[in-house]
């Protein structure tokens, strides 16, 4: 949200150098330096979904943000198509997200169910 805001302000002002850097600015550290950092504390299990999706993902919007960045300049028609990428993007993950939570539900139901008291005292203590 603090990127969008400073977008938002900067293309507002005629400053939409300042927009494009703060993005790339914020992408670079969050991908090399944080993600570097906590690999280095503790390794990182990816899944299959990140392999598969995201980081391909990932890589496409590098990639469509350098062609289009090419001429010097993004244009209207262009931030509509960032733009709709990225509420596809996110709606994707939505709708995967909603499919492993009901998985991961019934997983951690089984594997962390909580025991029903024996007596009705020791469920009033507990509730």
């Amino acid at each position: 949200m603090p990127e969008l805001a400073v977008g938002i302000d900067a293309a507002r002002q005629g400053s939409p150098g300042l927009a494009v850097g703060n993005i790339v600015g914020t992408n670079l550290v969050n991908l090399l330096l944080i993600l570097g950092i906590s690999a280095l504390i503790r390794p990182i299990p990816l899944d299959s979904r990140i392999l598969r999706f995201d980081l391909p993902a990932m890589a496409a919007a590098s990639v469509l943000v350098f062609i289009m960045a090419r001429d010097g300049f993004l244009d209207r028609v262009e931030g509509v198509v960032l733009f709709l990428a990225s509420v596809g993007y996110t709606l994707v993950i939505l709708r995967t997200s909603r499919k492993e939570s009901a998985q991961l539900r019934a997983e951690f139901s089984t594997k962390y169910a909580v025991p029903e008291p024996a007596d009705k005292a020791s469920r009033l203590v507990l509730d």
